[in-house]
């Protein structure tokens, strides 16, 4: 991880360097991990870089260059399943990162590190590895970018790929490049290659023209004919398992080698792997948890691989249909440590197995029968062509021990400090009916309350399709369970996991789904929506819309069609609880199912979720749903007046927050984003009588938006507006009455907008009490007081009555000599209390000379904080030009949005 570890373990430089997408934790379970210790006790050097930042190779770099390879992996999850749901939503959480937080590895990790291991390292090879390299090895459905995509090893311009569990061939790799010799023909691995005029690739081991080939087809074709996707899937799966076979893909004038899959690894192999020196914690770099370290700490990984073989599963890809089992010395042995790493000595285990608890020690006759035959050091091979080892039944030749399962459970339990045991990867159902003295074991012993059983679903043709036994045998094991149950005296229950939305499923199968569930009072919330992910059969299907046998399928493709499927096991996904649940929900209660529609989903879908929040509907049929609701804009008294007014809202977001202006019928209607200015025709003038005022929209949940908002008149104290002339209330365009006055004229002047405070100007002729933007409209008379328009928050009147400004002498302001306001220094020597005294202008004794004295401030700010200078009424105006540039040194652009011009005087004015 650091220079500094290199240094305590007295390393120079590193053999290998590997970058992962995940965090490091020092756990068997997470395989960059378990790949670094079982080259350490080969006696390579090896580093691990985890979820290093893409933007740059500064931490790839840390540790130096390494002597042998780079190796790239994307962590225990695809970097595309990791970061996304399955209605391409961007998750917040990540279970392999310190914290849980998303966002530590990027999108298509694979090809990022690889071009960062290339930047970094130029000329040293490139190995690629993992889950996403592994099941994107050919040409794939990607399911995020709805679009086929040709092998990752072409895009991440990588030397090599390893596919599978990748012990053997990584060594193999270090090995040979140790000894200077090429890294094709090692099993397990791919690579491209040029092709003679027979389309066969150059440089391809001797041994290998003894073996089967199998020509895949190749990615032209595949863009083609969609089935031809299908079809290589299943090519795919059974050069797997044949194990004897390699295959060709064509990419344009190059071939894609796939190497036979590398064997699995024996029991003397497994508990070598398993016992090496893990620490089963993360590093002490991380200062919040890891949820993935906290899941995994207890468990015991007990064999590797999976016979099941469903159609939706990549297991079968990546780690075969054989199992590799650990012996029963060495789990205990890991017990053993478990007990001794514990703060109080005792321990509870949360599960002892791997992707199917009870196929422990499973095994294949033929292939036994076919080992004993073969000669030593000769390549394994099998016979048997099923698809799966439990589809359409348990096959006689599939050998499952699991009495031998339950033992070690009981051994593990039998240890001193272990306080419990527990299975929880889950049991196969059609498994454990084979073996009732076992099934009662699991039930009444190491269960925790609740079993996990995976039947998917019930309709017989769905699952068919995911190649799963019939209900019959979900409904025999339920039987059984509960038999079990009650005899062990013991509470617990089964957690079914169910799909929605595989390809086959049609709104009927998931109705009937539903009511075999009500039937049970069953409401699962273990439901998941299928994920094409790449290279499963499932995937494939859901491409071409064709089943196994070329039939043709419905297929839930638009994301509009997966959720309504969703739903109907569970209507309250992904809405908020008080939006109630769904209608398909209702109808599957009562028994009731709707045929799938065919009309735009996705506009149904989008006006269900704005009916259920009380919206109006987007789509133009549906104007009278909005005319029966009741009006939402609720107190405007203004509305009563004898000309006919609309309410218009923004088209684009049609009311929804954003309002927009009313204005008379036979005008055409111009939107405008609120707040704009508030005109009443064309010509810009201010709104008059016979104009209207811009309405108060309530905010989305029926109140009247934010705080500012609330008070029933937006402007509380502004006493002077009982004058016998017409008033208008002009507010600034830029915020249009948003907390912020504006200030009015005379009507027959052209409307200046200035932002609030504004600078203090002289009158033209007759004395005032208050500067000149506050005139009267006929004959320049001083405001009086008035405090019946505007009432503050509580509906009463203003508190403070207008009082005019005075002098020193105690006497109005004159034409030819006022006080400029004194403005608040940016440091906060006055702050904002300045502005809160009685008299703001106290202490400016300077303005009683006889030469009259103005105030000129920069026009873009106008008296804003920062004050201005004076100048002699005579001379021209000068600007403060304190910059090289010309432009006024002081100031900030928050507010000069009110004031477009220069400053004028009253001659100018």
């Amino acid at each position: 991880m650091s220079r500094a570890e290199m240094q305590a373990l007295g390393w120079k430089e590193l053999d290998v360097l590997l970058v992962n997408g995940d965090a490091y934790v020092d756990h068997p379970a997470f395989g960059p991990v378990l790949l670094g210790r079982w080259l350490v006790t080969h006696g390579f050097r090896v580093g691990i870089v985890a979820q290093p930042r893409w933007q740059s190779p500064d931490d790839l770099l840390v540790m130096g260059r390494p002597r042998l390879f780079v190796g790239v992996s994307a962590g225990a999850l695809d970097s595309m399943l990791a970061h996304y749901t399955a209605f391409r939503k961007k998750r917040h959480d990540d279970a392999y990162t310190p914290g849980g937080k998303a966002g530590a590895r990027p999108n298509r990790a694979c090809l990022v590190y690889a071009n960062l291991a290339r930047q970094a390292f130029p000329g040293l090879p490139v190995i690629l590895g993992g889950i996403e390299a592994s099941l994107r090895r050919t040409t794939h459905y990607d399911f995020w970018t709805d679009s086929l995509r040709r092998s990752i090893l072409l895009d991440a311009k990588a030397d090599l790929l390893i596919y599978g569990m990748g012990e053997l061939a990584m060594l193999e790799c270090a090995r040979r490049l140790a000894e200077g010799k090429s890294l094709h023909g090692i099993d397990g691995t791919a690579w491209l290659a040029k092709v003679d005029e027979n389309n066969v690739p150059v440089d391809l081991p001797e041994e290998w023209l003894d073996l089967p080939r199998m020509q895949l087809p190749s990615h032209e074709a595949v863009q083609a004919e969609a089935t031809e996707l299908l079809r290589l899937t299943q090519m795919l799966e059974q050069q797997v398992h044949r194990q004897n076979a390699w295959a060709q893909q064509m990419v344009g004038d190059r071939a894609l080698v796939l190497a036979p899959p590398a064997r699995p690894l024996t029991t003397e192999e497994m508990d070598k792997i398993y016992a090496l020196p893990y620490a089963r914690a993360a590093h002490p770099r991380y200062r919040e948890p890891i949820p993935a370290d906290e899941m995994l700490r207890t468990s015991i990984t007990s064999h590797r691989g999976c016979g099941g073989g469903c159609s939706f599963c990549s297991l079968a890809l990546h780690q075969g249909r054989r199992i590799s089992s650990r012996s029963q010395e060495s789990i205990l042995a890991e017990a053993r440590k478990l007990v001794a790493q514990s703060r109080r000595g005792q321990v509870a285990i949360s599960d002892v197995g791997g992707p199917t608890a009870n196929m422990w020690q499973a095994h294949c006759a033929l292939d036994d029968a076919t080992s004993a035959k073969a000669e030593p050091g000769a390549r394994p091979s099998s016979r048997c062509r099923r698809s799966s080892c439990c589809y359409p039944t348990v096959c006689k030749s599939f050998i499952t021990p699991q009495m031998q399962h339950v033992g070690l459970l009981r051994e593990v339990a039998a240890l001193p400090g272990v306080r419990q045991v527990r299975v929880a990867s889950g049991v196969r159902a059609d498994l454990a009916l084979n073996d009732p003295e076992a099934l009662a074991a699991y039930t009444g012993e190491f269960t925790g309350g609740q079993l996990k059983v995976a039947p998917e679903h019930c309709a017989a043709r769905v699952l068919d399709l995911m190649r799963k036994p019939g209900m019959e045998v979900f409904e025999a094991f339920l039987q059984s369970f509960v038999e079990q149950s009650r005899l062990a005296g013991r509470e617990q229950y089964v957690v079914p996991y169910m799909m929605s939305a595989f390809p086959g499923c049609t709104d009927e199968d998931m109705h009937e789904l539903a009511r075999w569930l009500q039937e049970r009072h069953w409401s699962p919330q273990q439901t998941q929506c299928f994920i094409p992910t790449p290279g499963s059969i499932a995937t494939a299907m859901y491409y071409c819309g064709r089943n196994e046998d070329g039939e043709e399928i419905y297929v839930a493709r638009s994301d509009a069609d997966r959720l309504r499927q969703h739903r109907i096991l569970m209507p309250d996904f992904g809405r908020m609880p008080e939006r109630g649940g769904h209608a398909d929900a209702e109808d599957a209660s009562e028994g009731h199912h709707r045929e799938p529609r065919r009309e735009n989903t996705t506009e149904r879908w989008r006006d269900e979720r704005r009916s259920a929040d009380g919206l109006a509907s987007r789509h133009e049929g549906r104007r009278d749903f909005r005319e029966d609701r009741m009006p939402p804009f609720p107190r405007f008294d203004d509305e009563r007046e004898s000309a006919p007014r609309r309410d218009f809202r923004h088209p684009d977001r049609d009311g929804f927050r954003k309002p927009g202006f009313r204005q008379d019928v036979d005008k055409p209607f111009r939107p405008r984003p609120f707040p704009d200015a508030a005109r009443d025709d064309d010509d810009g003038r201010p709104f008059r009588k016979d104009g209207f005022r811009p309405r108060r929209f309530n905010d989305r949940d029926g109140s009247e938006g934010q705080d500012a908002w609330k008070r029933p008149r937006p402007f509380a104290r502004f006493d002077d507006e009982q004058d016998e002339a017409p008033r208008h209330d002009f507010r600034r365009p830029d915020r249009d009455g948003f907390r912020k006055p504006g200030f009015r004229q005379d009507a027959d002047k052209p409307f200046r907008p200035r932002p609030f405070p504004d600078a203090a100007r002289d009158g033209d002729e007759a004395p005032q009490a208050r500067p000149s933007f506050r005139r009267d409209a006929q004959d320049e008379r001083p405001f009086r007081p008035r405090g019946d328009r505007f009432v503050d928050r509580e509906g009463e009147e203003g508190r403070r009555p207008f009082r005019p400004r005075r002098d020193d002498d105690g006497q109005p302001f004159r034409k030819d000599g006022f006080r400029p306001r004194r403005f608040n220094d940016r440091d906060g020597n006055e702050g904002q209390d300045a502005w809160k005294r009685p008299r703001p202008f106290a202490r400016f004794d300077d303005e009683q000379e006889g030469a009259p004295r103005r105030d000129f401030r920069r026009p873009e700010r106008d008296g804003f904080r920062k004050p201005g200078f004076r100048q002699d009424a005579d001379k021209p105006f000068r600007k403060n030009s304190f910059r090289r540039d010309g432009k006024p040194a002081f100031g900030s652009r928050r507010r000069d949005r009110g004031f477009d011009g220069p400053a004028l005087n009253d001659d100018e004015e």
